[in-house]
Parts: C-alpha cells; structure tokens; sequence
C-alpha cells in the first residue's frame, strides 16, 4: 500500500504543480495585456498634453528636446502627406482612356475630350462598364476592338486604342 500511497502523493503534486503553473501563466498574460493597455492611453494622454502644452513656454521648459523632436516629426509627416498626394495625383495623371464617342486619345485629369467635349467622366463610366451584346458589341451596336476591347468607329481599319487591325466583321456595326 505504501506504494500506492507515494505514487498518489507524487501525482497529487504534480496536479498541483501544474495547476500553479497555469495559474501564474494565465496571470502574466493579463499583466502584460495591462501593460500595453496602460501605454497605449499613456501615448494617448501624451499626445494630448502635447497639443495642449507646445506653445505654452511654462511646459517646454526644461523638455525643448522632446518639444522639438516631436515637432520635427509633425513637419517631416506632413510633408511625406505631400508627397503621397502628388504620387497620387502623377498615377492619375497616367492613366490614358480613349474617347468612345471620337477615338481621341484623354487624360483622366481633363475634364473634356478635346475631339468632341464628351466629359472625361463619361468616357471612364464607359471603359469601366461598357454594356455588350453576346456578340460583343457595344448594345448601340457600335463593335469593340477584338484586341482590346475599346469601341471602333464606323468604317475603321485599325483600333484608335490599340492600333490592332480591325477584321471586316468588326468594322461594320449593326450586322
């Protein structure tokens, strides 16, 4: 019986053991979420008292450095915003779409097809969702380049778009 009893013990403690094992561990983890709750609302209330704080001279003093450093920050954000923006803005000013109403060439960023007046808007509206037929052809019954998809005038030989040559088929609207 000894036996049994040493082996009950000795499981008795490891259960034991473990379950204080598991106990601090579940407690360090909730420290630790405390934690960085804690310095996530200390970087909150800082920011705060940053923005309350920078132009009175009663707090900078003594702390010209942070005051600064942070500054610097500030300008160094804005201006990368800048940049961001006129990155944008040369992305835009890439993008080519081809009149569907005269076949001229349009930047995004005119307002007007200089060919026809046709709104730039529109123009995209119309590269964006073109309605076809199962034939695919344009419902108005002007065709679309095999090759690229862009509607061909009447009677064209090649596409506007893409300079591919248009098959008879494609050349004529309505058949």
């Amino acid at each position: 019986m000894a036996f049994l009893d040493d082996m009950q013990s000795l499981m008795n403690r490891g259960f034991a053991s473990a379950s204080r094992a598991a106990g601090a561990t579940k407690l360090k983890l909730e420290r630790a979420d405390l934690e960085k709750r804690r310095r996530e609302l200390s970087a909150q209330l800082g920011a705060s008292l940053y923005e309350e704080t920078r132009c009175d001279e009663r707090f900078r003093s003594g702390r010209e450095g942070i005051y600064d450093a942070i500054a610097a920050i500030d300008e160094r954000r804005a201006t990368i915003d800048g940049e961001l923006e006129e990155l944008a803005a040369q992305t835009q000013i890439a993008q080519i779409y081809t009149c569907t109403k005269c076949g001229a060439q349009v930047p995004s960023t005119d307002s007007f097809c200089a060919g026809c007046g046709t709104p730039v808007v529109d123009i995209i509206a119309a590269h964006q969702s073109i309605p076809q037929t199962d034939t695919g052809e344009i419902e108005d019954g002007a065709p679309l380049c095999p090759a690229c998809g862009v509607p061909a005038k009447a009677g064209a030989v090649f596409c506007v778009a893409c300079g591919a040559r248009l098959d008879e088929s494609a050349s004529q609207t309505g058949e």
